[in-house]
C-alpha cells in the first residue's frame, strides 16, 4: 500500500512496528528520563527551530547512547517525520504503562 493512502494512525502504527523490529520494549525501558518523548519532539518540531548545541548533545535532548546517524530528520519527508514522532510517543506511553503495571 502506498504511504499516501495510509491514514495518520496507520503510518504511526507501521513506524512503531518497524521500530520494534530494530529495538524491543526492554530497550525502550532504558530511557528513563523522557528521552523517547524528547526524541519525538525533535521529529515533530519544524526543521527551522534551532535547539542549540546543548540541547542536541547526547544525554540532554537525546538518549546518552544516541547516534546522530539515527536522527535523519532532514532525509525524511514531513509525513514520515511526524509518523516517527507519533511512534516514539507510543513507545514512551508503553514504557510508562509498563512501569505503572497498566
Amino acid at each position: 500500500m502506498e504511504q499516501t493512502k495510509l491514514t495518520g494512525i496507520e503510518l504511526i502504527t507501521k513506524e512503531r512496528q518497524a521500530q520494534l523490529k530494530r529495538w524491543n520494549k526492554q530497550h525502550d525501558a532504558l530511557y528513563t528520563n523522557e528521552q523517547l518523548a524528547l526524541f519525538a519532539m525533535y521529529y515533530a518540531s519544524p526543521e527551522n527551530i534551532d535547539y542549540g548545541p546543548i540541547c542536541l548533545s547526547p544525554g540532554v535532548f537525546f538518549p546518552k547512547d544516541f547516534s546522530y546517524r539515527w536522527a535523519k530528520r532532514d532525509a525524511k519527508d514531513r509525513i514520515t517525520q511526524l509518523a516517527t514522532a507519533g511512534a516514539l510517543i507510543a513507545a514512551e506511553i508503553d514504557r510508562l504503562q509498563a512501569l505503572s503495571g497498566k
